[in-house]
């Protein structure tokens, strides 16, 4: 019994001498950062595609991880894990042929910040800087072509294209906003932007089967090419909104 009361009085003494010290958040954000960049280099739908297309799903989102540690009253520094993915669906017909799109490509971005926060009531204001990292994927583009005429026995000619990823760094500004409620708990919105660094690319793959009408493959096709870039460039703004709890 005097053992659990010891513990019990150790942990409130901690938990109190913390108290605000230590946060983690959750967010999602959008990517806008980064997509600019990405899409103007991967886009093989925009070469291979013909006009105009229906597109029927789209997904450029960011999931956010952070930690926060307090210094001082007035100062912090931060961690933020992020994991992104764009995804595009697109389609096209005519009397002749029905063709689908996919685009997939994801994204992984660290950040580790300095920044200094005001508090006014129940508002926290946050400004600082940032050394953000982002980890590129494989860029893919799968292509199905269905032909709708009989002037030929093949059904379907379907194509795999990739295009090696790369990375992005630089130098960001942030700006946060955070209101207090509960004992814990914030909800926050947050700016991203900065000057960025990226290197894309090497080799593009090209794989394609044709089919026959009863299904049975009869051609395979392979090509390799290389696409590369290196850019410093003024990023756009990444803008984030998520919860936070302090402890």
């Amino acid at each position: 019994m005097n053992n659990t009361i010891l513990i019990a009085a150790l942990f409130i003494t901690f938990t109190t001498t913390a108290q605000q010290k230590w946060g983690v958040s959750l967010g999602l954000s959008n990517q806008g950062q980064v997509d600019q960049e990405l899409q103007e280099f991967y886009n093989l739908k925009n070469v291979f595609s013909p006009d105009p297309m229906t597109e029927n799903k789209q997904f450029f989102m960011k999931y956010n991880l952070g930690a926060m540690y307090q210094l001082k009253v007035n100062s912090i520094i931060r961690f933020r894990f992020g994991m992104g993915q764009r995804k595009k669906e697109y389609d096209y017909k005519d009397q002749f042929h029905q063709i689908t799109y996919n685009e997939d490509q994801k994204l992984f971005e660290m950040a580790f910040s300095y920044g200094v926060t005001q508090q006014l009531g129940r508002f926290k204001l946050s400004g600082g800087v940032e050394l953000p990292l982002y980890l590129v994927g494989k860029y893919s583009l799968n292509e199905t072509t269905v032909k709708l005429s009989d002037n030929t026995n093949a059904q379907s000619i379907k194509w795999d294209y990739t295009i090696d990823g790369g990375y992005i760094l630089g130098l960001n500004s942030f700006l946060r906003g955070d209101y207090v409620f509960g004992k814990c708990f914030t909800f926050f919105t947050e700016l991203n932007f900065g000057v960025l660094r990226s290197k894309f690319g090497n080799n593009i793959s090209g794989h394609s089967v044709t089919y026959f009408v009863d299904g049975s493959p009869i051609q395979e096709t392979y090509s390799e090419t290389e696409k590369k870039q290196t850019k410093l460039f003024f990023s756009g703004i990444q803008a984030q909104f998520g919860i936070s709890v302090h402890f």
